[in-house]
């Protein structure tokens, strides 16, 4: 029954991670997109850490010799699918999924509202409800949306290579069942503090540079833990100085882990992105789980330097084929892997923004990028 509620979870899981990152993307305010994106990232961490500290307090306390050590926190869990499924129903729909669906009025009403405040002569609605019309029109014309879609455009070919490969890239000696536990909480409360940091960046640095970063941090954290994980093993884990480094060395991965990946579909093949993305994660989380135990058993500390060279060609593969996404609109994105741009059919942008209020700023950004 266990195996089987793991199962469901799961399940359950794989459909709301692939709903909610396409929702929130699409309902942030352009400015902020970015932002909340990566601290929507960064509540993954914040429920593992939750979950490291109560098995923590549950493996320690007194009742670490009865069942409820692991039913209690198994029962916690429901807690955050009652709050998400409570709050969903107060979440407004995608204003691009009511264009696509016919329903541009209430698209229209939800960014007077959210986007607008309220100012149906804003420039920034003008803008938005041009760029999806014309770009939500345009895959309608060539009657996109099947998964064979994938394959029938160079663009499309070159995006599911990004999607399925950064699906991989991101899943790439302690005894003391305490002290793995204070570890494992550790690791999730930098994890939730650099996820948080991190976003602050994407939009100043743009996420490209950021990957690489991250790349090349987690290289350097990596080849040091095995270093120090070989001369460990080589006096028989006799140092405990040794030790606490290899500790930060774990830390410090996971802090250049925890940085955001970039969107690059379509609106018609943004929510089949998510599963090919979760595809390529899972793929990666069943070759860890059931491979690389058996290649530390076999290999011990050299089996690190298998994932150094992983590390390294994941840093490759990013710089050569990875593309810039800074102040990109979503529908921007697109005319980066398809090679072509929407004809928006706005009003000279000069003189529309010269009186812009300075939340719409971005705009003329946008319009330097985009000449």
């Amino acid at each position: 029954m266990f195996v089987i509620g793991r199962v469901l979870i799961g399940f359950g899981n794989g459909i709301q991670i692939t709903a909610y990152p396409v929702l929130v993307a699409e309902l942030a305010y352009p400015t902020q997109r970015t932002h909340i994106t990566g601290f929507m990232n960064t509540t993954g961490s914040l429920g593992s850490l939750m979950a490291a500290w109560i098995t923590f307090a549950t493996g320690t306390a007194a009742i670490s010799l009865t069942t409820w050590s692991w039913r209690l926190p198994s029962l916690l869990q429901a807690v955050s699918s009652l709050l998400q499924l409570t709050l969903s129903f107060f979440v407004p729909e995608s204003p691009r999924w009511l264009v696509y669906n016919n329903r541009r009025e209430e698209a229209y009403r939800l960014l007077v509202k959210y986007y607008a405040e309220g100012n149906e002569s804003s420039p920034l609605l003008q803008f938005e409800m041009a760029e999806i019309d014309n770009a939500l029109e345009a895959e309608k014309a060539q009657s996109l949306g099947t998964w064979m879609e994938w394959f029938r455009t160079r663009g499309n070919r070159y995006r599911i290579f990004i999607v399925l490969t950064s699906g991989f890239i991101i899943q790439c000696g302690i005894t003391d069942a305490k002290t793995q536990l204070l570890i494992n909480g550790g690791t999730n409360i930098s994890g939730v503090c650099f996820g948080i940091f991190w976003s602050f960046f994407i939009e100043r640095m743009g996420r490209r540079p950021l990957c690489l970063i991250g790349m090349a941090g987690m290289f350097v954290a990596f080849l040091l833990l095995t270093i120090l994980t070989s001369v460990n093993q080589s006096i028989g884990y006799s140092n405990h100085a040794i030790s606490g480094a290899t500790v930060a060395m774990i830390f410090i991965f996971g802090a250049f882990y925890k940085i955001a990946w970039p969107h690059v579909s379509p609106y018609n093949l943004r929510a089949k992105a998510f599963v090919v993305n979760g595809f390529g994660d899972a793929a990666a989380n069943v070759f860890s789980s059931f491979v690389n135990p058996i290649a530390l058993a076999a290999l011990g500390w050299k089996y690190y330097i298998v994932w150094c060279c992983v590390l390294v060609s994941n840093f490759t593969l990013i710089y050569l084929f990875f593309p810039k996404t800074k102040r990109l609109s979503l529908e921007e994105v697109a005319e980066k892997f398809d090679g072509t741009k929407l004809d928006l059919k706005m009003m000279d942008e000069e003189n529309a923004f010269a009186n812009a209020p300075p939340r719409e700023v971005y705009i003329l950004e946008k319009s330097k990028v985009m000449d």
